[in-house]
């Protein structure tokens, strides 16, 4: 499973949110090269602007009815697992018009007595939409790499869409109780709600779909299949302890690789 100290040098926003000092969970992603397992530049890790109301998470098991005549009931049998698919949509909402369309619109006040929506106060509330629209949509998209081939010619290669580490602080979303997993977008779904006079979107619904990988580019062990148990050292977190559960307690804990479960230190 995924080292929980190396996530967090990567995920600056999932570190300074440990558990038991945040009232108000902040969700996160990154993307990371599928090749390399480095830092996508331009995808380093962003913040949701709010946190998921809801969340879908699906898993396909792969049992499949072997017919036999005659028989009362199909036999079972297990060929391999599909995987978890995710669901959420983010909401990116912006209650100030930008300064230039309010310029245009105003008639009494002073250009510089509008309210500035990139005002720290007021950031919060006034998300750049299509900045995040860009973002969200590169993670459904190649790269093209150019190089050197026999004799000399140039030659173009195609990299898959980068992998998505997507943090969910206080879901327990991954196998080994943590909260941090990693994906690939395979749906990003724009609904532009609302406009402003000038055409700048105010309210936009991103749907996205995300299928869970255990690949680790850029590792020993790139492949890391999930087991039964996982979910058991994971589990033995849960029980009888509300307070405690997880591997991301707190930032001091992870720092120092405590209370672990095996698989996340593998």
């Amino acid at each position: 499973m995924a080292d929980a100290k190396a996530l967090l040098a990567l995920l600056p926003i999932a570190a300074s949110l440990g558990r038991g000092r945040v009232e108000v969970a902040q969700a996160s992603m990154m993307g990371i090269d599928a090749d390399t397992g480095e830092p996508v530049p331009g995808l380093e890790e962003r913040a949701f602007q709010w946190f998921p109301e809801s969340f879908s998470d699906s898993i396909e098991i792969g049992w499949e009815a072997k017919q036999t005549p005659g028989a009362s009931h199909a036999i079972m049998q297990w060929s391999g697992n599909g995987g978890r698919t995710f669901a959420f949509e983010t909401l990116l909402y912006r209650n100030m018009a930008p300064l230039t369309l309010q310029a245009q619109q105003q008639t009494i006040l002073a250009v510089e007595g509008l309210p500035n929506p990139n005002e720290p106060g007021n950031s919060l509330y006034n998300i750049n939409i299509e900045s995040m629209v860009n973002w969200l949509r590169s993670f459904c998209y190649p790269r093209y790499v150019t190089g050197q081939g026999f004799g000399g010619t140039t030659i173009t290669r195609p990299v898959s869409p980068p992998i998505a580490i997507l943090n969910l602080p206080g879901m327990a979303l991954n196998e080994d109780g943590s909260d941090i997993v990693y994906c690939v977008v395979t749906g990003c779904d724009v609904t532009y709600e609302k406009l402003f006079a000038n055409g700048q979107p105010k309210v936009v619904k991103v749907n996205l779909t995300l299928k869970q990988v255990v690949q680790y580019p850029g590792r020993a062990q790139s492949i890391q299949f999930v087991g039964y148990d996982v979910l058991r050292r994971a589990g033995r977190l849960f029980n009888n302890s509300p307070d405690t559960y997880g591997v991301v307690k707190n930032v001091d804990t992870i720092k120092g690789q405590a209370d672990l479960p095996a698989a996340a230190t593998e």
